[in-house]
């Protein structure tokens, strides 16, 4: 494998920790939202930022690991934009191809929750859409004069999924209206949507220590800390800022 400079070395570091903090935020951003606050803007442009930047670490790591060279910038950006599914796919088959990381129970598990959820595809999808243009929705809209061609925003499509969640709950829909559903309804549907992405995201950090990232992944261990070592019963809690490491 081909060894970093370095200065490449700093800015892996930096780098990777940009990723896990810009995540780490944007989930417990979403736990801020509320029947009253719905703001969504913040925290899909933390989760969009923050995930792009570590599924491209990790395929650079994975490409490095397997042919000793890195892809260059115009590669990442013409292989992959901001698709984080088609970065997803691809980080999937470098673990795919490290027989040694495929055959541990946890990682056989992991590869098929990636690679077949469909609410983590639509989350992945609404913020692939976020980082390739719906983050600038509002201001296409104001600068076209047509609503024919009109597309939803990433926050619109959200919210659908967010309908799609209320549907499996009728113990919810039936509260629909009250106090209850007021002051419980998202922080419970903040629970569903933190398993998710953290289950994902530990998913992924694994690939960092235990296969197909090789030395350079392992020596971010302290780096990726942060859901690396998620246990599964703490999967639908977001990290508490003070208490926690």
């Amino acid at each position: 494998m081909g060894d970093l400079t370095p200065l490449q070395a700093l800015a892996l570091v930096d780098e990777t920790e940009r990723a896990v903090e810009l995540t780490d935020l944007g989930i417990r951003a979403l736990w801020s939202l509320d029947a009253t606050s719905d703001r969504y803007h913040l925290p899909l442009q933390l989760l969009a930022q923050g995930i792009e930047r570590l599924l491209k670490l990790t395929y650079v790591l994975g490409v490095l690991e397997a042919t000793s060279q890195m892809p260059n910038s115009k590669e990442l950006k013409d292989g992959f934009r901001h698709d984080l599914t088609k970065m997803l796919d691809a980080v999937v088959a470098l673990a795919e191809a490290d027989v040694d990381f495929t055959s541990r129970p946890a990682v056989v598990e992991d590869l098929a929750f990636v690679r077949t959820d469909e609410d983590l595809r639509s989350m992945l999808e609404i913020l692939s859409d976020f980082g390739q243009q719906g983050r600038y929705h509002n201001l296409e809209t104001l600068l076209n004069q047509s609503s024919r061609d009109r597309r939803p925003s990433p926050e619109e499509a959200w919210q659908r999924l967010e309908a799609e969640f209320l549907r499996r709950h009728p113990e919810w829909v039936n509260r629909i209206g009250t106090p209850e559903f007021t002051s419980g309804w998202y922080q419970a549907l903040a629970g569903d949507v933190t398993e998710i992405l953290q289950r994902f995201l530990r998913a992924i950090c694994r690939m960092w220590t235990l296969g197909p990232l090789g030395d350079e992944g392992r020596r971010l261990t302290g780096t990726i800390n942060r859901f690396l070592f998620l246990t599964d019963d703490r999967l639908r809690i977001p990290r508490h800022p003070t208490r926690d490491p």
